[in-house]
C-alpha cells in the first residue's frame, strides 16, 4: 500500500459475497477515489469502483444501479468534479432513495449538492489519516461491525503496589 495509507492496518480481504461499500467518485478523481479505495480495502472492506466491477462488455447504467442496490452503504468522493457530474448525483439519489447510509468525503472545496447538504462529511482536504480513521469508525458504527476495544491503559505499578499493601492490614 502506498505510504498515505499506513497508519490504517492491512486487514485479510473480505469474502467476496461480504457487504461492499460503493464508491461514487468522477472518473477525473481517480488519486483521490484511489487512496479513499485502498484505505478502505485495507480496514478489511470491500469496495465497489466502477473501473474495477464492471464487466467488459456489459451495461453500465445497469451494473452501476446493482452496484449501487447492492450495496451495505454509499461513499461519494466530493469534489468540483464529482459534484457536476451527472451519474454522481443519480448514485447518490438512488442511495438516499433506497435509505442506504451515505458519507461524503470531501476533497476540495466544492459546494455540497442540495442533496448531501444535511450531511456531515469527512473532510480529507487537510489532514488525510486521522478523517480516514474517522471515517472508518463511521462506517463500522453505521454498518453495525464491531469496533475494536479502545485499548485499556496499564495499571500504574506504584499505584497498584500501594492498593496490594493497604489489602494486608486489617481495615485494608
Amino acid at each position: 500500500l502506498p505510504s498515505t495509507i499506513s497508519p490504517i492496518a492491512a486487514q485479510p480481504m473480505p469474502p467476496m459475497d461480504s457487504p461492499y461499500l460503493f464508491i461514487s467518485h468522477s472518473s477525473k478523481d481517480a488519486r483521490q477515489t484511489d487512496y479513499l479505495a485502498e484505505g478502505l480495502r485495507a480496514a478489511g472492506h470491500r469496495c465497489w469502483v466502477d473501473v474495477a466491477e464492471i464487466p467488459d462488455g456489459s451495461t453500465w447504467v445497469r451494473e452501476i444501479e446493482q452496484g449501487v442496490r447492492g450495496c451495505a452503504a454509499l461513499v461519494v468522493v466530493m469534489t468540483e468534479r464529482s459534484r457536476a457530474s451527472e451519474w454522481v448525483e443519480r448514485e447518490t439519489v438512488l442511495a438516499l432513495e433506497l435509505k442506504k447510509p451515505v458519507f461524503v468525503a470531501r476533497f476540495d472545496d466544492a459546494l455540497l449538492p442540495i442533496h448531501l447538504i444535511t450531511r456531515q462529511a469527512s473532510d480529507f482536504r487537510k489532514r488525510k489519516a486521522p478523517t480516514l480513521r474517522k471515517l472508518l469508525a463511521a462506517l463500522d458504527a453505521a454498518l453495525g461491525a464491531p469496533l475494536p476495544p479502545a485499548p485499556r491503559p496499564a495499571p500504574d505499578p506504584i499505584k497498584h503496589a500501594f492498593f496490594k499493601y493497604l489489602e494486608q492490614f486489617e481495615n485494608g
